[in-house]
């Protein structure tokens, strides 16, 4: 047997020994050692652990929290607390300081007043002087209007059902998300536009002294800064960092629940908590990104290229934009290969248009809208165009914010709370820890 043929076996199918057997004499190749594939694994984020009714409920109550809680309501005097809902309001001093020898409906206060929900629409009802009349309207536009601990809790969990059940969620965040980093909102009890309309010039005035030099020489180079320029120029934006509701979004966005987060702020705030270039649009431009007006080349800096931030007007090149009356121009030159167009910042001042594509532009911001299945909206007012339809464009909006829109009756919920209650609460329903910003 050991001195068969081995000629007459059959051959097996094998590719060494068939190299062995086919030139009688030859040597076998040596074999490779087979190749593994790489597999990449996609890691996919755990799923949610959303908490009963009843669980949130427990911890919320625990959460809640509105700064006016504990002190007395202007009209009734009784001590406010979490159970009632609250309206809160600001005062036009130059009325106030008329009706000093009145006998007035309730208590008026210089700065903010706060009623029970109840109380103001009492006051709204009771009969007043013509002037304070008067008074009580102008303050009536700046209200805003807090939940209670038991609407906000049956509100947010409605959210937390509807986040749950949702595949493509985007966010459109406005100057409220960032009041809390220490950006002043324009609108608003406390909004710098508020202080200004309403007579509150001491408050005024400490807002802008710090921008005051900076005015003084714009003019003198022949400019007229606007209100809004102004109130700005004092911001130390590489101070700034993400609130709590800026934490809640790229820690919703890493769980795999956020899609795309739309801002009309330029405070770089969703950059530094965590959202990646290529998950956001900011429709008024970044304090921090410059382009080139040729080739479109975005660069990011380590500092502010806006003109206020960097005393660009102050400059032989400054140009003045025809549309908003500012500058945009940077001085630096675009480095790609045969452009040598020069960089603009991306800010967008009252009078300009949008941009098309830089930053992510409007075009994509829309389109973003209507592939989403859930909006939120948080601490925007809406009343700037045409950004503020996109949120709308979705299958369902819901709305956080303190003080009424126009588009509150198109929205499926509205939330009377501030952005960062809104966040934390809603990151502790899904059972969600939030991302703290690097």
């Amino acid at each position: 047997e050991d001195n068969e043929d081995l000629s007459k076996r059959p051959l097996r199918r094998s590719r060494r020994l068939k190299s062995t057997i086919s030139t009688p004499g030859a040597t076998a190749a040596p074999s490779r050692p087979t190749k593994r594939r790489k597999t990449t694994r996609t890691s996919l984020p755990p799923p949610l652990s959303v908490l009963s009714q009843e669980q949130f409920s427990y911890i919320t109550e625990q959460r809640f929290h509105r700064w006016m809680d504990g002190q007395a309501c202007g009209f009734c005097g009784e001590k406010i607390v979490a159970a009632r809902e609250v309206v809160v309001f600001a005062t036009n001093v130059n009325i106030l300081k008329k009706l000093k020898s009145e006998k007035l409906s309730f208590r008026w206060e210089t700065g903010r007043n706060h009623l029970h929900q109840v109380c103001y629409d009492t006051a709204k009802t009771s009969p007043m002087s013509r002037l304070e009349s008067r008074l009580f309207q102008s303050a009536s536009e700046t209200a805003e209007f807090y939940d209670s601990l038991s609407s906000f809790t049956s509100k947010m969990y409605k959210v937390i059902t509807a986040v749950s059940r949702a595949e493509r969620i985007i966010s459109f965040t406005g100057a409220g998300i960032s009041a809390a980093a220490g950006i002043g909102t324009y609108r608003g009890t406390d909004g710098i536009d508020t202080m200004a309309d309403l007579g509150q010039t001491k408050l005024f005035d400490e807002k802008l002294q710090m921008g005051e030099e900076k005015t003084k020489n714009l003019k003198k180079n022949g400019e007229e800064g606007g209100k809004e320029e102004e109130e700005e120029s004092d911001v130390d934006y590489d101070a700034l960092v993400p609130t709590v509701c800026h934490q809640s979004l790229v820690t919703l966005m890493k769980h795999g629940k956020m899609r795309k987060i739309i801002t009309q702020n330029c405070d770089n705030l969703h950059s530094k908590s965590g959202v990646r270039r290529s998950d956001r649009i900011e429709l008024h431009g970044n304090v921090y990104v410059e382009f080139c007006e040729i080739c479109g080349k975005e660069y990011e800096r380590d500092y502010c290229v806006d003109i206020w931030s960097t005393n660009a007007y102050l400059e032989d090149w400054y140009k003045k934009c025809p549309d908003c009356g500012l500058g945009h121009y940077t001085s630096r030159i675009c480095t790609k290969r045969g452009c040598k167009g020069k960089l603009k910042d991306t800010i967008i001042n009252f009078g300009d248009m949008l941009h098309d594509t830089v930053l992510g532009g409007l075009e994509a911001a829309e389109e973003e809208g209507r592939q989403a299945d859930l909006a939120f909206v948080l601490g925007s007012s809406l009343t700037v165009p045409p950004a503020c339809h996109i949120p709308f464009l979705a299958t369902e909006t819901i709305i956080c914010n303190l003080q009424k829109t126009d588009f509150d009756t198109q929205a499926s919920l509205v939330v009377g709370a501030t952005c960062d209650l809104f966040g934390e609460c809603l990151l502790l329903g899904l059972g969600l820890h939030r991302q703290s910003s690097q």
